[in-house]
């Protein structure tokens, strides 16, 4: 269970973590490291930020509702995108 862990700077290349996954994305200029996620108990991925847990499409609507047309909007809005073609890349979301 790594709910609430603090994974910055952790190298979990080639983690067996079996069907679950984590993928580690950008820090966003304000320190805050960025996961998309699927873990053991999740039924979708999940976006890790901070202290912010949320669906593709929370972390998405989040964003734009609270930071929409801002340089750290735009910017959450390319590392959630970022994460998102990895994820398809790797055969892990449709």
């Amino acid at each position: 269970n790594l709910y609430g862990a603090d994974l910055r700077g952790a190298d979990l290349y080639g983690a067996d973590l079996g069907d679950q996954w984590i993928i580690p994305g950008p820090v966003r200029s304000d320190g805050y490291q960025f996961f998309l996620q699927k873990l053991k108990d999740d039924t979708e991925p999940k976006i890790k930020a901070g202290c912010r847990m949320f669906t593709i499409a929370e972390a998405q609507k989040h964003w734009t509702d609270t930071r929409g047309g801002t340089p750290l909007g735009d910017e959450s809005e390319a590392i959630v995108h970022c994460l998102c073609v990895l994820a398809r890349s790797r055969g892990l979301i449709g």
